[in-house]
């Protein structure tokens, strides 16, 4: 099984964030976006406690590495003590 080393990992999440920056500060400005997006935003913004929008700029920084987090996780395996499952003969 082929795993990511911790230098590969930061670089493509690095990536990602760049990619999904103008995505989470345009959910911000203007609630546009992908409809899964948006709704994320807005309930992260909600969660967060924020009465308003905040500045969408900084915040779009924040709600972006938190995103990123949680897509990295979803991505890596849960428990690499366990075996591979294999279909087939």
């Amino acid at each position: 099984m082929y795993f990511l080393d911790d230098l590969a990992v930061g670089r493509a999440r690095e990536d990602l964030e760049a990619m999904l920056f103008p995505l989470v500060r345009r959910a911000l400005r203007d609630r546009t976006g992908p409809t899964a997006l948006v709704i994320w935003v807005q309930r992260s913004v909600a969660a967060l406690g924020e009465r308003s929008l905040p500045d969408s700029d900084r915040a779009a920084g924040g709600l972006t590495r938190l995103l990123c987090e949680l897509l990295v996780r979803r991505m890596s395996p849960v428990d690499s003590r366990r075996g591979e499952t294999v279909c087939g003969p």
